[in-house]
């Protein structure tokens, strides 16, 4: 009977101590509610730009693609000479 009351007791206790730390514990759950919110933001920003930038790499590399095979048909070393400086000016 007395061990059932302690084990109440101790129940209470915590409970007390969980409403007590409560607003703390709220604030904190606020803070990372909104910083998940600006990285989620930010992720997405990265994401566009990492599409926006293999775009245009696979476009660069049609390019790339097609003046070599341009500079093939001149043939000879005009034909490679315009594809070299092509890929030395490229980003």
């Amino acid at each position: 009977m007395i061990k059932d009351e302690l084990k109440t007791l101790e129940k209470y206790m915590k409970e007390l101590e969980a409403l007590r730390r409560y607003p703390r514990v709220k604030q904190e759950r606020d803070s990372l509610a909104a910083e998940v919110a600006q990285l989620k933001k930010k992720a997405a920003a990265l994401e566009s730009e990492v599409s926006t930038k293999n775009e245009a790499s696979s476009q660069l590399s049609k390019r790339e693609a097609e003046i070599s095979e341009l500079a093939s048909k001149l043939g000879g070393r005009e034909g490679n000479h315009i594809a070299e400086k092509f890929r030395s000016e490229a980003p």
